[in-house]
């Protein structure tokens, strides 16, 4: 944004950031990710809603927040998907830096600011810095945020990476540069038509990771919310997707590929047996034994091994740091590790 000051015209001190929020029929969720998004402390955002098709009061509400914020903007369209939505909503602002919002995902109200000061950091040559997540349910609680003490940030070049293990695990916490988003296409809207939606952000990280570098910020800043109904508890559509995403990359990657495949049917093995989900488990360790069925057992092996004796203070540690760290507004004081981190 340009001021006229004295005549002559001055760059607005920050950047633009544009947060894009794909919804579909998000009525019990939208809200509380709007007040996330609006409530960062990196002012100069922009707030893009895609109301694809929905038929609750997604855009009721959204137009209640319009009302109360004149960053944010409500854009209808008729139902075309989750990728078809992002690009949408990266076409329809002028801001160098893009941050997509999942409808019924949060923020921590230091994210952009942590993002933004990142990529300045980083230089022009990264294309996405992400964030550490938290997992959380229907009620806004943190059901897990993994090791935070042993959990490794990938960055600079990462693309071997990225097939082995997709470090950034969802499309909330990522801020891209625009510039990198158009250069690779952005979104691939054609999965849908394969009925392979879900993998449409690994494929534009991937894209954007052959001739990018990744920045991180260590921190858990981004509530991804899992439900029984969630896009992401459909196990056979998120392997197929990731197959079909992963395919182009096997021939220059061959052992980061076929890995990588196996360990996503482990962790969703994992996922479903906590859920007790039985047959699902079963399917999703046969997807990996199918792979590589002598990855799948070394990897079986080290996880009962590791799980044989947790540490206690880790899953105490664990979920009431992400609590905090999620929810600063809603719950007790940021613990003292973390306080020193975010006053950075």
């Amino acid at each position: 944004m340009v001021a006229p000051m004295n005549g002559h015209s001055v760059p607005d001190p920050l950047p633009l950031v544009a947060v894009v929020i794909p919804a579909y029929n998000a009525a019990s969720t939208i809200d509380a990710t709007l007040r996330s998004a609006r409530g960062q402390n990196y002012a100069h955002l922009e707030i893009i809603v895609i109301d694809d098709g929905s038929t609750d009061e997604t855009a009721e509400i959204v137009d209640g927040h319009r009302r109360e914020d004149q960053r944010v903007r409500l854009v209808l369209q008729e139902q075309q998907g989750v990728a078809a939505a992002r690009n949408r909503g990266t076409s329809e602002t002028r801001a160098d830096f893009i941050a997509m919002l999942d409808a019924d995902d949060l923020w921590h109200p230091e994210k952009i600011k942590r993002q933004m000061r990142a990529i300045a950091e980083a230089g022009e040559a990264c294309g996405l810095v992400y964030t550490f997540s938290a997992t959380i349910d229907e009620n806004d609680e943190v059901i897990d945020c993994g090791d935070m003490a042993g959990r490794r940030a990938y960055q600079g070049f990462v693309l071997g990476d990225l097939l082995l293990n997709n470090f950034i695990a969802n499309g909330s916490s990522p801020l891209l540069r625009k510039s990198a988003m158009t250069e690779v296409g952005g979104y691939d809207p054609d999965l849908r038509a394969q009925g392979a939606e879900g993998c449409e952000d690994l494929k534009l990280y991937l894209a954007i990771a052959e001739d990018r570098t990744f920045a991180a910020v260590p921190l858990p800043l981004t509530g991804y919310r899992v439900t029984k109904t969630s896009m992401s508890s459909n196990v056979a559509r998120m392997i197929r997707s990731h197959r079909i995403v992963t395919e182009p990359y096997r021939e220059s990657y061959p052992d980061q590929v076929r890995l990588g495949r196996v360990y996503l049917a482990l962790y969703y093995a994992g996922r479903e047996f906590a859920a007790g989900n039985y047959s699902t488990w079963v399917w999703a360790l046969r997807e990996a034994a199918r792979t590589d069925f002598g990855a799948t057992v070394r990897t079986v092996a080290r996880t009962l091994l590791r799980h044989v004796a947790p540490p206690k203070r880790n899953r105490g540690a664990r979920a009431g740091l992400a609590k905090r760290v999620l929810f600063p507004a809603a719950r007790v004081a940021e613990p003292r590790a973390v306080q020193g981190r975010l006053a950075d």
